[in-house]
């Protein structure tokens, strides 16, 4: 194989972070700025329907066979996730806000290794450019405030594409044999993932010379894909008699913007790094860039997973969800740093910067998912009043009775014991945002409930929620 152009090894990593204090400095700031971002609020909203299916599946309480069966009925990705969130929940406690946790810890770790991530090709300025493009995307903060899987999922991804890196700079039977076991791991983690792994292949056959050394590669990688489907079977005979649950429909849009505009939070920004994206593309060309330089498997990735939505989409199940292939954002800000390397584009980081600061600072308080606004329930429940709520959503029970923010001042009862109490709130999930949306509908039925004995003292509407103070006429 031709030289890979890779200056960084993983032996060197002390010296790389550590060489300059004032760029260590830099970079653990943009690793506290991304943590309070991604920690910003994300306590008082609510779980949206898949968050809650998540508890429902990773409770540690659950036995084994319990587990699995929650699973097989409420979810289509695989269950390593949820095993790793059961294991957090066990030793951290099983509350809402500990999984959020879960996923501010892989976001904010990103932010970290996107450093290594991007010191692959580039010089220490322009990699710390990256990790402050990494640590302001609002995409990635958004993602952060759920407690689902994409979180990890590019971190994971992103790790495995470091872990290339590796391979590729020092080959040996033993790296390709780690290698082939991390791509196992991811796909078995994230099937999606598989065109980073496709991507892989694709790249070592394009930019090794040697026959025989293709060969090689592709055994080991038929070996791993063999060893995959081994080891997830019983997945796929799930998937198949349960059928897809992906609701992602390819439009015209995509062809347009392909996730752009979510992954960079506005059509405005995405429209931005679209064109930059493009940019670096035709200047790469234009220099005639080697094929085995390593902005061409990033480049492979990207177009390799466009290329899988859109067939997969097709004629397997819709699967055009932004979301589904977080992980493309580390890869196109790859490709996209390149342009900055520049003299004619490098004042352009300073506006970059700026312009992406404000759009996350205007869209932070807001969510890719509408979630119900936890705090505005707080603040209308009175202590004084009563510590005792009812709540008659048996879906997103589970939520508010691993909520702290509400158990540690309130009790949460069931219907049957309203009668040992004089008075109690009852709170009801109402017409929620993330279902409705902006549609001004009437009062849901199950709202309308009334209770023997009781008379309504206070009656509140708000986002999401119904709120009733009841008394006892006795």
């Amino acid at each position: 194989m031709a030289k890979i152009f890779i200056t960084m090894r993983f032996t060197d990593l002390k010296n790389i972070i550590f060489s300059n204090k004032k760029e260590t400095v830099i970079l653990l700031i943009i690793i506290l700025i991304g943590l309070f971002l991604r920690l910003y609020n994300n306590f008082y909203q609510g779980y949206w329907a898949d968050e809650i299916l998540t508890l429902q599946i990773s409770n540690p309480s659950l036995t084994h066979d319990q587990m699995l069966q929650n699973w097989k009925d409420l979810d289509d990705s695989p269950i390593l996730y949820f095993y790793f969130l059961k294991i957090f929940f066990f030793i951290f406690g099983f509350t809402a806000e500990n999984g959020r946790i879960f996923s501010v810890i892989f976001s904010t770790l990103l932010i970290f290794i996107s450093f290594f991530f991007f010191k692959i090709k580039y010089n220490n300025y322009t990699s710390i450019f990256g990790c402050i493009l990494i640590s302001l995307n609002i995409f990635l903060i958004w993602q952060s405030k759920d407690t689902r899987i994409p979180s990890s999922t590019v971190f994971f991804s992103t790790t495995n594409i470091l872990f290339f890196y590796y391979f590729i700079s020092r080959k040996n039977i033993l790296k390709i044999l780690l290698l082939c076991l991390y791509n196992i791991f991811l796909v078995s983690y994230y099937p999606f993932a598989v065109t980073i792994v496709f991507a892989q292949l694709l790249f070592l056959l394009l930019s090794e010379k040697k026959f025989f050394e293709k060969l090689k590669y592709i055994y080991f990688y038929i070996a791993s894909l063999i060893l995959y489907i081994l080891i997830n079977y019983k997945y796929f005979i799930i998937k198949i008699a349960k059928g897809s649950g992906h609701i992602g429909p390819i439009n015209f849009k995509f062809f347009f913007n392909y996730f752009f505009s979510s992954f960079f939070g506005s059509y405005f920004l995405g429209a931005i790094f679209l064109i930059l994206f493009f940019l670096s593309i035709y200047y790469n060309l234009k220099k005639r860039i080697k094929i085995d330089d390593i902005i061409i498997f990033h480049l492979i990735i990207i177009f390799v997973t466009y290329f899988f939505i859109i067939f997969y989409s097709l004629f397997r199940s819709e699967i055009a969800v932004p979301r589904y292939f977080i992980f493309l954002i580390p890869s196109i800000i790859f490709v996209i740093l390149d342009l900055f390397t520049k003299k004619v584009f490098r004042k352009t980081m300073v506006i970059i910067f700026l312009i992406t600061f404000f759009n996350t600072t205007l869209l932070l308080s807001k969510s890719s998912i509408p979630k119900p606004p936890m705090k505005e329930l707080i603040n209308n429940l009175s202590i004084k009043e009563s510590n005792i709520i009812l709540f008659n959503d048996p879906d997103y029970d589970i939520f508010l009775r691993n909520y702290k923010k509400i158990t540690t001042n309130y009790k949460i009862i069931s219907e049957s014991y309203i009668g040992n109490y004089k008075k109690f709130w009852f709170v009801c999930f109402n017409n929620p945002k993330s279902i409705v949306g902006d549609l001004i509908l009437e009062e849901e039925e199950k709202c309308k409930i009334k209770f023997n004995n009781f008379k309504e003292v206070k009656k509140l509407y708000i986002t999401d929620f119904k709120i009733v103070l009841f008394e006892s006429i006795n």
